[in-house]
């Protein structure tokens, strides 16, 4: 995956997907040929088109994105350069600074959302990832990631590549 520029999508509260109560969310943006466009969970995407991320923290300072793909390989998308979770605005919507390229992975990509109190270690949730594709076996359904802290919160919005 590779991190471009794409428009913004302009911020809208009442349209990011949150966890029950109202907790921190991701949305998903696709660029079309009108610009960013709101992509429902489940989207058929395939290799080269442009996404971007909004999301809202609910009280969270903390932030890591990273995907799980059909190959079973896990990636950061969004981390700090020495491999830590980034510092985020806790309350309010906003759109993660510039987009993603899919890749030819085929099959459904997991886009996780871990959001928490304090930073979360990118190998911590490697391990945590790679534990959870172990446990998933054969099937399409990734188990939540086990990070053995009470302060994370996970999201996650998955694409089905073609």
């Amino acid at each position: 995956a590779v991190v471009v520029a794409m428009p913004s999508p302009a911020p809208d509260a009442s349209s990011v997907t949150r966890t029950k109560g109202g907790g921190p969310g991701l949305e998903l943006y696709v660029n079309g040929a009108d610009g960013p466009l709101r992509a429902e969970n489940g989207v058929r995407l395939g290799e080269g088109d442009q996404i971007q991320l909004k999301y809202a923290a609910s009280g969270r300072k903390h932030l890591m994105v990273v995907s799980v793909d059909g190959r079973g390989s896990v990636s950061p998308l969004y981390a700090s350069q020495r491999g830590v979770s980034l510092a985020v605005e806790p309350a309010g919507v906003h759109v993660l600074e510039g987009s993603i390229i899919l890749d030819d992975a085929t099959g459904p990509e997991h886009i996780i959302g871990l959001f928490s109190d304090t930073p979360l270690e990118y190998e911590q949730v490697r391990q945590a990832a790679q534990d959870a594709l172990q446990r998933s076996g054969a099937s399409a359904h990734l188990p939540d990631l086990d990070l053995a802290r009470e302060d994370v919160i996970e999201t996650r919005v998955m694409i089905m590549k073609e």
